[in-house]
C-alpha cells in the first residue's frame, strides 16, 4: 500500500477510495468479489461512490458489482456500460410483490382484519389496477384506509384515490391540522436535512427551539409533551429504524418538499423546503441552543453535573457538533453571522468554553478532558468559518496562541482541516508557520501527514521550516520526499 494513500486513510479514520479499489483489487486476483451497493441515489457522498464504480469498471477480474439506484443522469452516466435492468421492464413481479404486500397488510392490520371480506377484496383491487407499479404509492394508500372506520368511509377514499406520488404527499399534508402544521415542517425539516438521524428524544427537543429564544424553560415549555406523537404527526412520511432514529419513509417524501409542485399548491406550500434556508434554519437553532442560560455558567465541573446536563438537553451533542455543518451549506444573512460572531466572542467566554466541552467528549471517553485553553480563533479557523476568522484577526486576536488540545495554533487547524482560505488570510496577518505545539508538531508536520500537496506547497510558499522536528524525531523533508512533494 502507498504511503500517501495510508496517511489519507488515517486522517478520516475511514479507508480512503484508491485505498478500497487496492483492497479489492488484491482479493479480486485471489477470490471471487462480489459487491452490493442498495440506494445508490440516497447515498450520501455519491460522487466518489461513482468514481470508484468507474474506476474499476475496466479491471480484468472476478468482480460482480449489483447496485440499486433511481435513474439520476450522473447515475445513469456512471454505470453506462454496466447491464442495466429496470424495475419498469419488470411490471408484472413487480405487481406480485405489491399485491403479496397488500395481502399481508389486509391480514395482519389491526383495523383492517375487522372489515368484511368483501371491502378488503375492493381495497386489494381498487389498489393493485392503480398502483402502476409504485410500490410506495401501494404503501401510502393501506396507511391512510387504515385509519378509517367505517365501511362507507372506505369506499369513499377508494372512489378518490390520488393518481401519483405527489398528489399522495400532498393529500397527507393536507389533512394535518392547523395548529400542527408548524411541528411538522419543523419535523420534516430536520429530517430531512440532518447530518446524522436523530433519536426521538432528540427530535422532540429540536423542533422545540426557535431563534430568539434565550432560556431552557422557553424550549421545555415548547417541547411535546411526548416524543411519539412525532410518529403520529408524521403519518406516513416518516419511520423509525431499527436503532431508533427516525427518518423519512421513503426518499420520495424529501424530493417532494423540495420540489416545485409543492410550492404551487398553496394549500400545502407551507412545508415546502429550500436547501439552502433549511440549513440557515438549522444552524440558527443549533447555535441558539447552544446559547441557552444552561450553559452561561461554563463547563460542568462536576461528573453528576455533566450528566445531568446532557439530561436536560437532548439535543447538546447534535447541537455542538452539526451547527458548522448546517452553517456552511446555508443562505448566509447578516442575523445568521452576526449571531455567529457573537457565539466566539470573549462576551460568551463561559458558553464557549461549555461548547468546547461538549465538542471534545465526541470523541474522547472522559467528560472532563477538553482543552482549558481553546481558543475562538482555533476553532473558527479549524471549521473553516473564514469571516469569523476576520473578525477575530481585526479585533486583535493572537494569531499564534495555543488553543487545541495539544497546543496547536490556528494555523494548525486551518491546516488540518485543509482550509486554503483561511490559512492565506492567517499569514497575512502575520501567522508564524513554523509554531509548533506541545508535541512539536509545526503545520508542515500536520500537512504532511493529510497528504495534501497544495497545504504543503501554501506552507512552503510562506516559507514553513522544512528541517523541524517533532517529539518523534522525524526531518519533514525526509517524509515529504516520500509523498513525493519536494
Amino acid at each position: 500500500m502507498a504511503y500517501k494513500e495510508s496517511l489519507t486513510s488515517a486522517k478520516s479514520g475511514r479507508p480512503s477510495w484508491d485505498v478500497l479499489k487496492g483492497a479489492v483489487n488484491w482479493f479480486a486476483t485471489n477470490y471471487k468479489i462480489k459487491i452490493l451497493i442498495d440506494a445508490l441515489d440516497e447515498c450520501q457522498g455519491r460522487e466518489d461512490v461513482l468514481a470508484f464504480l468507474d474506476s474499476i469498471r475496466n479491471e480484468k477480474k472476478a468482480i460482480s458489482i449489483l447496485v440499486t439506484s433511481r435513474e439520476d443522469l450522473d447515475v445513469k452516466d456512471a454505470i453506462d456500460g454496466y447491464r442495466g435492468l429496470r424495475m419498469e421492464d419488470r411490471r408484472s413481479e413487480v405487481d406480485r410483490d405489491i399485491e403479496s404486500y397488500i395481502d399481508h397488510r389486509l391480514a395482519t392490520n389491526v383495523n383492517l382484519n375487522k372489515f368484511p371480506e368483501a371491502i378488503k377484496v375492493d381495497i386489494r383491487c381498487s389498489l393493485l389496477n392503480k398502483s402502476e407499479g409504485m410500490f410506495r404509492w401501494a404503501q401510502c394508500q393501506i396507511d391512510a384506509l387504515s385509519r378509517l372506520r367505517t365501511v362507507k368511509s372506505i369506499r369513499a377514499k377508494l372512489d378518490r384515490l390520488p393518481t401519483t406520488l405527489n398528489e399522495t404527499y400532498a393529500n397527507i399534508l393536507k389533512s394535518v391540522q392547523e395548529e400542527d402544521a408548524e411541528l411538522l415542517r419543523r419535523i420534516l425539516l430536520w429530517v430531512s436535512f440532518t447530518i446524522v438521524p436523530l433519536t426521538l428524544d432528540e427530535l422532540q427537543e429540536a423542533i422545540a427551539v426557535e431563534a430568539g429564544m434565550r432560556t431552557l424553560k422557553e424550549v421545555k415549555e415548547s417541547r411535546l409533551n411526548d416524543p411519539k406523537d412525532i410518529l403520529s404527526l408524521g403519518s406516513s412520511l416518516l419511520r423509525v429504524c431499527e436503532t431508533g432514529h427516525v427518518k423519512l419513509a421513503h426518499l420520495s417524501v424529501r424530493d417532494y418538499l423540495l420540489s416545485q409542485d409543492i410550492k404551487t399548491h398553496p394549500d400545502v406550500a407551507k412545508f415546502s423546503l429550500d436547501h439552502g434556508e433549511a440549513n440557515r434554519e438549522l444552524a440558527t437553532n443549533c447555535i441558539t441552543y447552544l446559547s441557552l442560560d444552561g450553559l452561561a455558567n461554563g463547563p460542568t465541573k462536576t461528573q453528576d453535573d455533566w450528566e445531568r446536563r446532557l439530561d436536560d438537553q437532548a439535543l447538546l451533542k447534535h447541537a455542538a457538533k452539526g451547527w458548522t455543518y448546517y452553517l456552511r451549506d446555508a443562505d448566509q444573512t447578516s442575523e445568521l453571522r452576526k449571531l455567529v460572531s457573537d457565539f466566539f466572542t470573549v462576551r460568551s467566554r463561559p458558553i464557549f468554553m461549555s461548547w468546547i466541552q461538549i465538542l471534545n467528549s465526541n470523541w474522547i471517553f472522559r467528560w472532563d478532558e477538553y482543552p482549558r485553553h481553546a481558543t475562538s480563533l482555533y476553532y473558527a479557523a479549524s471549521f473553516g468559518l473564514l469571516d469569523v476568522v476576520k473578525e477575530l484577526v481585526k479585533t486583535g486576536a493572537d494569531i499564534d496562541e495555543p488553543g487545541s488540545r495539544f497546543g496547536g495554533t490556528a494555523l494548525h487547524g486551518a491546516t488540518l482541516r485543509e482550509h486554503t482560505s483561511v490559512m492565506e488570510l492567517l499569514f497575512e496577518a502575520g501567522a508564524d508557520p513554523s509554531k509548533a505545539d506541545f508535541n512539536r508538531v509545526t503545520p508542515l508536520h500536520t500537512a504532511a501527514r493529510i497528504g495534501n500537496a497544495g497545504v504543503i506547497r501554501l506552507l512552503l510558499k510562506f516559507r514553513a521550516s522544512k528541517t523541524a522536528l517533532d517529539s518523534l524525531d522525524f526531518f519533514m523533508v525526509e517524509r515529504m520526499m516520500i509523498l513525493e512533494i519536494c
